[in-house]
């Protein structure tokens, strides 16, 4: 279950930490207060979509951090996922989101994780029913997720296989198509793919390198005079060469006599010893010196072709650059892509005959087990119309009907075979018709409701939350719906918008919510009621005032309340 939420900077609040108890959570106050804020901190935590425009004005980034107390198929999947070292039962996950201008991050026990995986995390903590849920619910592949989610272990293997091999069955269909072209359009696609490959594979491209190693001996071989001119000069100077004068000694030279001095010198005077080193270690390196200059030398003749070889290759990767590049390396991928392509296209009808019979036999697989699936839906609909009408009754709906219907379609798509709606009356003598048609706000709210106490049974999730499932319902039907939430609550934490007092009485944790505004902010505050202070509330949600009136009808409810959760097993 869902122990805590801190939120920080997020929207209207500033930094509120909030404690969940077990049993049913209800958020009170006056439409507007912010009552939705936390639930969508909750929802957004878990991986829905956030914008920058989430955090509070004012503040650089947004904080929710929620505590929960998990059941033992989470820790498997936590062990499975490597979020915990052992499989233990006896310490909380907490899940971070840090939602900042730039994106956000997600964090289980620390751990940076994506939104993928949140998202599954979500699955198997808590489910939520909220107001714009309902239009979602009535989407085609909502109702047949849900149908699917309560089918046993082989029949989640058949919708999971059945999905990898349609989209196989695309992939093979769409590559037939592609292909599958007239004799004309083919040689011509031939004719220019094969001139492309051709010019790529005569130019015989190397590395990137390539054009920076030319680039360099371009440049030293049109200064190859300056070269020479600078190697032997220095060869004079240093070690007495040909254009040195006789007059004149070498640098080698001079070092060697001054070297020669200073060691007779050492014998008289110990301080010039270390002048003595250095001059050693000049002569060492001028003999380096010589070494490079000689080999230079006897590299300076040069092909004399050799300069318009490379503005010749130049040019030609030049031309191949703007015509497949920008760089070598993408002329190179060119090349090998089209090497493919010369081979499709000189291979082009085997190709197709070849997928044509791979896309026929796997849709010949998709129908078999899309014909599996349907049968298996079929069966799992009528159980689920069986207990929802099962829930519909004990929420005062005794003559309603309810039935969920597989239909069968002409063509496979992601979802198999299938169609999937809800059909409803709420009286006898009418037909069922299609519930998002002639369901009122009430009986959608109450099937709803009946619809995840159901799937409550299957998905076996800690936490439920409601915002507002008593929406548009008053007298019995209210009534009705709060003992389905109280009975609910005995086996699951429920988390609950409401304005009812009625619904509010049978609180197990009550938190109201306030907010508050100045000249210059608005923030949102919580506070957690009891006593006096949730007698209070009631009295003012009831009829807007503390009378004595208000307040004896306030303790009436909780009386009732009472007798309710006691009868259940709360107390």
């Amino acid at each position: 279950m869902l122990k805590s939420i801190c939120i920080r900077d997020f929207a209207l609040i500033e930094n509120v930490s909030l404690d969940w108890h077990s049993g049913l959570n209800v958020l009170t106050g006056e439409t507007g207060a912010g009552k939705s804020i936390v639930f969508d901190a909750i929802n957004i935590v878990l991986g829905a979509k956030c914008a920058s425009s989430n955090i509070r004005h004012g503040a650089s980034k947004a904080t929710i951090e929620a505590v929960f107390e998990p059941q033992s198929v989470v820790w498997a999947w936590l062990k499975q996922n490597e979020l915990i070292e052992q499989d233990v039962s006896d310490k909380e996950i907490v899940v971070t989101r840090e939602i900042t201008t730039s994106g956000s991050r997600s964090r289980i026990n620390g751990t940076m994780v994506n939104v993928a995986t949140i998202q599954e995390l979500r699955n198997l903590l808590l489910t939520f029913h909220v107001q714009h849920e309902i239009r979602t619910l009535f989407a085609g592949n909502t109702k047949l997720s849900m149908l699917d989610a309560i089918g046993d272990k082989k029949h989640q293997q058949s919708v999971e296989k059945y999905a990898t091999v349609f989209t196989r069955y695309q992939s093979v269909k769409r590559q037939a198509r592609e292909l599958e072209m007239d004799e004309e359009e083919r040689l011509r696609k031939l004719d220019f793919s094969r001139f492309q490959l051709n010019e790529l594979v005569q130019a015989d491209l190397q590395d990137e390198g390539e054009w920076d190693e030319l680039e360099k001996e371009k440049v030293r071989l049109a200064n190859l005079a300056s070269i020479e001119r600078a190697v032997f000069t220095s060869m004079s100077l240093l070690f007495d060469g040909p254009e040195s004068s006789g007059d004149e000694k070498a640098a080698y030279d001079s070092v060697c006599e001054a070297l020669r001095e200073l060691e007779r010198a050492t014998r008289f005077d110990q301080s010039v010893e270390e002048c003595t080193g250095i001059l050693q270690t000049v002569l060492a390196q001028l003999d380096d010196a010589a070494k490079i200059l000689r080999r230079t030398r006897e590299s300076l003749d040069a092909d004399p072709k050799r300069l318009d070889q490379i503005e010749d290759r130049l040019h030609l990767l030049s031309t191949i650059k703007k015509k497949y590049g920008p760089a070598l390396s993408d002329a190179v991928l060119r090349r090998d892509k089209l090497s493919e392509e010369v081979d499709q296209l000189e291979n082009n009808m085997d190709h197709v005959s070849s997928l044509k019979q791979q896309t026929e036999d796997l849709l010949q697989e998709c129908m078999q087990i899309a014909s599996k699936i349907t049968s298996a839906r079929k069966v799992l609909a009528a159980e689920l119309s069986k207990q929802v009408s099962h829930e519909l009754k004990e929420l005062g709906m005794e003559k309603s009907q309810f039935k969920m219907e597989v239909e069968i379609l002409e063509d496979l798509n992601a979802n198999g075979l299938d169609k999937v709606d809800f059909y409803f009356s709420a009286n006898p003598g009418q037909p069922l018709q299609p519930l998002a048609k002639v369901a009122s706000g009430g009986e959608l709210s109450r099937v709803i409701l009946a619809l995840k106490v159901v799937f409550a049974r299957f998905d076996q999730v800690g936490t439920i939350i409601f915002d507002e499932i008593d929406a548009g319902t008053s007298g019995s039907v209210l009534q009705r719906i709060r003992d389905k939430l109280s009975q609910l609550a005995s086996s699951h934490q429920i988390l609950c918008i409401t304005h009812q007092p009625l619904i509010a009485s049978v609180a197990d944790n009550h938190v109201m919510v306030h907010k508050v505004q100045s000249d210059n902010s608005t923030q949102v505050n919580f506070q957690n009621l009891t006593g006096q202070d949730k007698l209070k509330a009631l009295a003012t949600m009831a009829s807007g005032s503390e009378k004595d009136s208000a307040m004896a009808f306030a303790q009436s409810l909780m009386n009732e309340a009472k007798n309710i959760k006691s009868s259940m097993g709360h107390i």
